[in-house]
Order: structure tokens, then C-alpha cells, then sequence
């Protein structure tokens, strides 16, 4: 019994686009969680947060993929601000909203914050390594162009031969 052969690959051609904004967010998520770890809280400023927000949106623009962008700058925004909000929510019972006792309260804000880091890293992951792909045109067949040079007693003239 002979064993099945895969199909030819017959989709077009594509390149991958994300080396920038994988760099950027691997270095901002880093930036972050080792801030996390030392400090035992997020501090690292806005740098990060913006570059994280903004590096790979703005790559996918500038290749023309306006689609992808806005897809992109929505996922990012979307799962940062829900993410927020849910570890607002979460550990506002650890102070309360309103402290009218004047109670001490060791909350830091802190708590959740890795696993918020770990899913904006599956959401760069996916954006920069999945998303920033873009078909390659294949080339033109038959196009060739080719130096010339002649030689005619003391004469030289150089031109360019080719098909169009």
C-alpha cells in the first residue's frame, strides 16, 4: 500500500515583517516584569506601556496594512484596559474604595500583575509573529535587463539590453 503524499504547497509566498516590534516588546514586557520582580509592584514608567501600546500597530501602517494595525491598536488597548480594570476590581476589597477609619493598608496594587504581563505577552506574541506577515509579489517573468558594452576600433559604448 503505498502512503498518501501531502499536497503541494500552493499558497502565495509570504514574508515575515515583525523583527522591530518583537524586539520592542520583548524588551518593554522585560523592562516591566523585572520591575515587578524587584520592586514587587509595576513602576517602570510610561516608556514601556507606550511602546508596548504603539510600536507594533504603527509597523503594520507603515507596510500599508491599515487593517491589521487598527486590529492590532485594539487588541493591545483592549486587553490592557480590561486587564486593568479586572485587577482593579479584584483587589479593591483588599483596602476598600473608601477608607473612612483611616485603617493602615499595605495594598500595592501589585497582585495580578504577572498574569496580566503574561497575557499581553501571548497578545504580542500572536500580533508580531501570526499577524505581521505580508504576501510577496512574484516576480515578473520574462523581465531581464542586461549591461552592454562595444568595442568598435577606437569607439566604446556602453547601453542596457532587456525585455520589458
Amino acid at each position: 500500500m503505498e502512503t498518501p503524499k501531502a499536497p503541494p504547497h500552493t499558497g502565495a509566498p509570504t514574508t515575515w515583517y515583525g523583527t522591530a516590534p518583537l524586539a520592542v516588546d520583548t524588551l518593554a514586557l522585560s523592562v516591566g516584569f523585572a520591575q515587578l520582580v524587584a520592586d514587587g509592584k509595576f513602576s517602570a514608567g510610561p516608556l514601556p506601556v507606550l511602546a508596548y501600546l504603539y510600536t507594533a500597530p504603527l509597523n503594520h501602517f507603515l507596510r500599508g496594512h491599515a487593517d491589521k494595525g487598527l486590529l492590532s491598536l485594539a487588541a493591545r488597548h483592549t486587553v490592557l484596559g480590561v486587564g486593568a480594570l479586572a485587577l482593579f476590581l479584584a483587589d479593591v476589597d483588599e483596602c476598600g474604595i473608601v477608607n473612612l477609619d483611616d485603617t493602615p493598608c499595605a495594598y500595592d496594587g501589585s497582585t495580578g500583575v504577572a498574569p496580566l504581563m503574561g497575557l499581553l505577552a501571548v497578545v504580542a506574541l500572536v500580533d508580531d509573529v501570526v499577524m505581521a506577515r505580508q504576501e510577496v509579489a512574484p516576480a515578473r517573468a520574462g523581465l531581464s535587463v542586461i549591461p552592454t558594452v562595444q568595442v568598435a576600433g577606437n569607439q566604446t559604448a556602453l547601453g542596457l539590453q532587456g525585455r520589458f
